[in-house]
């Protein structure tokens, strides 16, 4: 196992006033809440990543004062016992209404929190067991860590809201070359996007030029994913893109690779030539702070739906779609979706930017494709789709826009944005589904193999 240096733990968009509103709605009493966690290691971090939250009715109290709280034994065992029937870990939160700016853990925070400790190290000591004491502007943290003595770690709050935070340290950015930028834009804002890693998932059209508009805007980190290798129909519309890059089939990742780094040397960026459907390759993108989905099929669509939603990472999809019929032009359409994690947050299964018929079939072996593009329940995987600068050029435009807006917080969220080419008119539209497989329940279950 290795060395945890650091911790942190990841809570789903809006669980955050969701915990503060159950913890302060009477400020003349101490109230509990209780969050179920996955987990997961990168590097020489430990995530926990919130799944569940679980807050005790009045009947579930044996006491409560401004001063002290204690829950009933059986409410507590039925917790204890939810975390060892789906192996999680457990973050106990209490609040000290009396503490503002400054709450400290008390002597008697101390003994009962040993005694939970002990029990994960005895029963799930695969699993952690964590605190979070809150007053109203201010909190404290702790994580037990399972050894054979109890280590007391500080843990990292990293609440999914907006702007974003990512949890790095700042890092210092070019005022000079982004001076026009701050002119309008937060310098907070500006610091949060240099310091974000991005995970791009599909080099073509769209996110070639996603990633170049991204380093103009100050980006310094990026996760670039595709296995394709350019071939002279790209040149249309793949920004960056050269002749020679066609004749040489160079990889499309190496080709905006190479923008980047001719936009800013300091760029970070790290290249993955490989299908993102295998298992060990999407788990590459576990530490990204936003996904950007820009991809051609719709398995690959679902998978980092599963991601996003598993690990709590803001995705941000984009695609077009041009249509014709008998050979001329019938509608051109493109959309933007922002998925930020969170309970009763639509993800692109409820939005129907994913069709599981596609997906079913996009698994399926190559006969049963054919036969179900003659039935009529796929279109024709076969035949190139058309595709033209100007409408990919709109669509990463707009979810620039979305995307620095999650850093900088200038402007509601639009959540689902659809445009349409002939209209030449951009749609908000909003929708959820609660009974949703990937999202209905949050997010932040332990390390799977979906498939």
């Amino acid at each position: 196992m290795k060395k945890i240096i650091n911790t942190e733990l990841v809570l789903p968009f809006g669980m955050f006033a969701q915990i503060k509103a159950s913890l302060f709605k009477d400020l003349s009493k101490e109230y509990v809440c209780y969050l179920l966690c996955g987990h997961t290691m990168i590097g020489n971090t430990l995530r926990l990543l919130a799944c569940y939250i679980v807050i005790p009715d009045e009947t579930d109290y044996v006491r409560h004062s401004q001063v002290s709280v204690k829950i009933k034994q059986e409410f507590l065992v039925s917790i204890l016992k939810e975390c060892e029937r789906l192996k999680l870990s457990l973050i106990d939160i209490h609040s000290h209404p009396f503490s503002v700016e400054n709450v400290a853990f008390s002597s008697i925070d101390d003994a009962d929190e040993n005694e939970k400790a002990e029990w994960f190290k005895r029963y799930l000591p695969d699993c952690y067991f964590g605190s979070i004491v809150m007053g109203i502007n201010s909190h404290q943290s702790r994580l037990y860590l399972p050894s054979t003595q109890l280590i007391e770690s500080s843990l990292l709050l990293r609440p999914i809201e907006i702007p974003l935070k990512t949890g790095k340290t700042a890092k210092f950015f070019d005022s000079k070359t982004h001076d026009r930028q701050l002119r309008a834009f937060s310098k907070e804002g500006q610091q949060a996007l240099a310091n974000a890693t991005f995970g791009i998932v599909g080099l073509g059209g769209l996110g070639a030029g996603l990633a170049i508009g991204l380093a103009r805007l100050g980006a310094k980190h990026f996760k670039l994913v595709d296995f394709d290798r350019a071939e002279t129909s790209n040149l249309n519309r793949v920004d960056g893109m050269t002749k020679i890059d066609a004749q040489l089939k160079t990889f499309k990742v190496d080709i905006v690779a190479r923008n980047l780094l001719e936009i800013n040397p300091e760029i970070k960026c790290q290249t993955i030539k490989k299908n993102i459907t295998k298992h060990q390759d999407w788990r590459q993108l576990r530490d990204v702070d936003v996904i950007i989905t820009a991809t051609d099929n719709y398995l690959s669509r679902m998978l980092l739906n599963i991601v996003s939603q598993m690990y709590l990472i803001p995705q941000v999809s984009i695609g077009t779609k041009i249509s014709t019929k008998e050979g001329t032009l019938d509608g051109g359409h493109g959309h933007i979706y922002t998925v930020l994690p969170g309970h009763n947050q639509p993800c692109l299964l409820c939005a129907e930017i994913i069709n599981p018929v596609e997906v079913y079939y996009e698994m399926a072996s190559h006969a049963s494709r054919c036969q179900a593009v003659k039935s009529g329940y796929i279109e024709n995987f076969e035949e190139p789709s058309p595709a033209v600068a100007h409408l990919n050029g709109v669509i990463l435009n707009l979810a620039l826009v979305e995307i620095h807006n999650l850093f900088c917080g200038f402007k509601p969220i639009s959540k689902h944005l659809l445009y349409s080419m002939l209209e030449q008119e951009v749609f908000t539209i909003l929708e959820s589904d609660r009974n949703c497989a990937t999202c209905s329940q949050g997010g932040g279950f332990l390390d799977v193999v979906i498939w």
